[in-house]
């Protein structure tokens, strides 16, 4: 079992994540929210590694970001795109444009306690941060599969949260009806709302968990979830809008944040790793395999967990009906 104390949080923060470096001449990766912060770091160093196909995905309706446009006319194989994660529509024709990926990074994701919904019906953090990840991941499930090998498997590769350490049945809907809950706006109110980023970075970590354990134990897929740790980003930029917030969020990232080139290391390191088998379904703290939450571990996590999955394949089935093909045919029941 694992705890999260703020001894071992300081240590993982204060700790130096090395410089990380590779040959991605015959690889092909999607990196997704790479307009900005982790996301464009990361894309610079996987950049410079002479990428065979680099496609990043930003999500600026005016045009492509001025820091993309630099990367994409300094390095060959680099293919910014657009991708709104609030749009299922928009999801499905980024597929279109991966099918040769053999790494697919999921790294976007949004904070904010404001209840809206898209146009997809669903609350906007919750199908930017989880449904639109989980749909992108299964669509692009058959062509992982079917660019990697068991001895150099694909990636899959969620950005996490040590956050999900905060998070356990007092702060998660009913198992029975976890999906539906999160979308009621009765539901939803400002003291839910303010634990809305780590719930639906926990529902992903759940739901890569679930994925790693229903893939064959000879699958040509690695899936790892990676913590970057506490950085310096515009993740919290709703929350320092007022004065309290910037006056107490900009104290602590003073204090612990780390730089957002060093925290975006650890998504380098799981893209280049040279044994990702080993990682296949850990969580990776500082480029390191560390322990999830008591929660995730136990009974009561890894029921909620099934729950969460039969619910996701259903309501994202009802987008696009090859969800339900793809897990039928690549998948395994978990016994």
């Amino acid at each position: 079992m694992v705890h999260m104390t703020y001894t071992r949080f300081l240590r993982e923060q204060w700790g130096q994540i090395p410089l990380i470096t590779g040959d991605l001449s015959k690889r092909a990766v999607l990196l997704t929210g790479a307009g900005s912060g982790l996301g464009f770091y990361a894309a610079t160093h996987l950049a410079s590694m002479r990428p065979r196909k680099l496609l990043l995905t930003h999500r600026d309706v005016s045009g492509l970001p001025s820091a993309l446009l630099s990367l994409s006319n300094g390095a060959a194989g680099v293919i910014p795109t657009f991708l709104d994660l609030t749009s299922f529509a928009s999801v499905k024709k980024v597929e279109d444009e991966a099918i040769d990926v053999d790494t697919f990074v999921g790294n976007a994701a949004m904070a904010t306690r404001r209840f809206v919904k898209t146009e997809d019906g669903w609350e906007t953090a919750l199908q930017v941060n989880y449904l639109s990840n989980a749909l992108l991941c299964i669509l692009l499930l058959p062509h992982l599969i079917k660019n990697g090998s068991p001895d150099t498997p694909s990636r899959v590769i969620f950005l996490s949260s040590d956050g999900h350490h905060f998070v356990n049945e007092s702060k998660l809907p009913p198992a029975d009806s976890i999906l539906d809950t999160l979308n009621d706006p009765a539901y939803c109110t400002p003291g839910v709302m303010r634990n809305r980023y780590d719930v639906t970075k926990t529902l992903l970590l759940m739901f890569a968990d679930e994925l790693a354990a229903r893939l064959p134990k000879d699958s040509s897929v690695s899936v790892m979830n990676v913590n970057p740790g506490f950085c310096h980003s515009r993740l919290t930029r709703e929350t320092e809008s007022k004065l309290t917030g910037k006056i107490l969020v900009g104290a602590f990232k003073r204090v612990v944040a780390r730089p957002t080139e060093e925290g975006s290391r650890t998504i380098v390191h799981a893209v280049v790793t040279p044994e990702p088998k080993s990682l296949h379904g850990q969580y990776i703290t500082a480029c390191q395999i560390a322990g999830e939450s008591d929660f995730l571990a136990s009974p009561e996590g890894l029921q909620f967990r099934a729950s969460l999955w039969r619910e996701t394949v259903q309501a994202l089935n009802k987008a696009d009906p090859r969800v339900g093909e793809i897990v039928e045919a690549h998948l395994e029941p978990i016994s």
